[in-house]
């Protein structure tokens, strides 16, 4: 409720806008408690069995009646000018999808793996904030996004393909763009993070974005180089491409790896080591590969099923 409660404080007049609570199957009490909240803007909500995010933001949109969408995630703490910087980008004429700022509140206590992600979040916003041009799709997120309810309807919305986490902002990114619509940062549009979870859920998150990576690579196989990073990184050291390529290929003789790789960053974790950034990179990036592996091998066995 921490994201309602401050839109009542936005700059905007709360005539000039309306709420849409999208809920993916969730019977914890949200649909109620929406139901029940007093809202100087008008505000209703739709409730679907879980079929992920896309799914979800999209049946959002279908109850909506507004021009222009601001697309917002239930961990943003929006700041009161948030929908008027959003607005402010889109000027009449102008197709834009706007990426509003999302920076992470860090500060003391913080757990250890929460300081680590946002770091490295607001990093990408200030590499994004120093540059005056157009974002390219890779580096737009939708927990704060803005966009013309034409232009999202126009490239099709999200794939509800993208029933896991990750990659289905990026993916509709690609095709916003292939429409004419330009990617830019809306510096002025904050929405502060509240990020709680810890390494292992982030490690889950990690595995179905990788299976969401070869879903992105059916799809757009000439855009999918840059999904694991820069488009020319850096060549990794013999260690680390051991356990980038070797690790994952282990996992399936060995089913316990995942359990090891998680025990030895707790441990990282509670000493404290000094490259515990480090041990979170390449935590992260073997439940990725991990991920993308599964995918890969379940797409090939589908392929064998439909031959027989």
């Amino acid at each position: 409720m921490r994201l309602l409660e401050r839109l009542r404080e936005q700059t905007l007049p709360p005539t000039d806008f309306e709420v849409v609570v999208s809920i993916d199957g969730s019977d914890d009490g949200t649909l109620e408690a929406v139901e029940g909240f007093a809202a100087p803007f008008a505000i209703s909500a739709v409730r679907h069995a879980n079929q992920g995010r896309a799914a979800t933001v999209n049946a959002g949109v279908a109850r909506a009646r507004g021009e222009i969408l601001v697309i917002l995630d239930d961990d943003m703490e929006p700041t009161p000018e948030l929908l008027a910087g959003h607005l402010h980008e889109h000027e009449p004429g102008a197709r834009v999808g706007a990426v509003g700022a999302a920076p992470f509140r860090l500060q003391e206590p913080m757990p250890p793996f929460s300081r680590y992600r946002g770091e490295r979040f607001n990093d990408l916003i200030s590499e994004l904030a120093r540059r005056p041009e157009s974002i390219d799709f890779l580096e737009a997120y939708t927990g704060n996004f803005s966009v013309r309810r034409a232009d999202f309807i126009g490239a099709g919305g999200f794939d509800a393909t993208f029933d896991g986490y990750g990659l289905e902002d990026y993916e509709l990114a690609l095709r916003l763009t292939r429409t004419g619509v330009r990617l830019v940062l809306a510096a002025d549009a904050i929405a502060y993070q509240h990020y709680d979870k810890g390494f292992a859920a982030a490690a889950r998150d990690s595995e179905s974005r990788g299976r969401s990576t070869v879903i992105f690579a059916s799809l757009h196989p000439s855009d999918a180089a840059g999904l694991e990073g820069l488009p020319n990184p850096p060549r990794p050291s013999v260690a680390r491409r051991l356990f980038r390529y070797a690790l994952p290929r282990v996992t399936g003789v060995v089913p316990v790896v995942p359990a090891l790789v998680l025990g030895l960053v707790g441990i990282s974790e509670r000493r404290r080591i000094r490259l515990l950034p480090f041990a979170y990179e390449l935590g992260l990036e073997y439940f990725y590969l991990l991920g993308m592996r599964e995918a890969a091998s379940d797409r090939r066995q589908s392929a064998r099923g439909r031959r027989w």
